[in-house]
């Protein structure tokens, strides 16, 4: 513990000397740039320099599959269209053309399995 805090106070006065060097106000951009200089002196193989990159999650291919059954029981439950007014006749024209590959409706049929899970938790 001892360690960390001598390298927090270190980081700070660095961040501290940096602003003053620069004449600016101490700002996200510059906090990211002095941390970035320290883990290259701490961690020099660190890939620090490497862009944000997203990850590919198969949703799609989940609700037509893995996820079917447990989402069609979900979002299809009385209970849960009645609550939130959903028309149970829009809702399977739009998931009947997911699952025939017409059109992709991921994301809303997601964001509707997502509404359900929250209501349904939140009388946990």
């Amino acid at each position: 513990i001892t360690n960390n805090v001598r390298e927090m106070e270190g980081a700070l006065n660095r961040l501290a000397v940096h602003a003053s060097i620069q004449e600016s106000e101490i700002s996200v951009d510059l906090v990211k740039d002095v941390l970035k200089d320290l883990l290259r002196i701490l961690i020099p193989q660190a890939p620090i320099d490497n862009r944000k990159r997203g990850f590919y999650v198969p949703l799609s291919k989940w609700l037509k599959e893995d996820l079917k059954d447990e989402v069609e029981e979900a979002i299809f439950s009385q209970q849960f269209l009645n609550v939130f007014s959903i028309s149970e006749k829009a809702l399977k024209l739009v998931w009947d053309e997911h699952q025939r590959g017409l059109r992709d409706h991921k994301w809303f049929l997601f964001t509707i399995y997502s509404l359900q899970q929250w209501h349904k938790n939140l009388g946990k």
